[in-house]
């Protein structure tokens, strides 16, 4: 074979190719698995994250039980987003139909819900927002619940405090 390898396989004399071959690649696994798990080398300070959140066409009676002051989770991770802040409450519209067509208006048992929501959170440069665990991005749609209500929302608007 050459030099470095004798007959059995062996690299001079000690250890046969293919054992060296996988302890490699199971030390670089190990390796990429340490260094990934290590956060990353930025300053970690927190700032006032607000965000605002669209829920269009809720039942009345859900959008009552919705109200300032109440926490807000991440319904499938169960993370928590914040406390809400702000509350506004606008006649959800519809396309309807009247007179055998269809008319853009103001439904009469739904509203649409807008939500201002605060919490502190960590600015990442070329990574996102993080609240705690859980990254936010402007126009994501998630299931929002708080400890009355789950509902569909969009995330319209970012602001980042100091």
């Amino acid at each position: 074979m050459g030099r470095w390898i004798d007959r059995k396989g062996r690299i001079g004399g000690l250890v046969h190719w293919l054992d060296l071959l996988l302890f490699l690649a199971t030390l670089t696994v190990i390796v990429r698995a340490v260094v990934s798990s290590l956060s990353p080398a930025g300053p970690r300070e927190t700032r006032l994250i607000r965000f605002e959140v669209r829920a269009p066409a809720l039942p009345e009676q859900q959008v009552e039980n919705i109200g300032v002051g109440q926490w807000v989770q991440d319904a499938r991770s169960g993370a928590y987003l914040g406390k809400i802040t702000r509350k506004e409450v606008i006649p959800a519209r519809d396309y309807l139909p009247v007179a055998g067509e269809y008319r853009l208006l103001t439904h009469p048992e739904k509203k649409d819900l807008i939500l201002l929501i605060e919490r502190r959170g960590t600015v990442r440069e070329r990574e996102g927002i993080y609240l705690g665990k859980e990254v936010i991005r402007a126009g994501e749609e998630r299931t929002f619940q708080t400890l009355y209500a789950v509902f569909q929302g969009r995330i319209d608007r970012i602001f980042v405090g100091d």
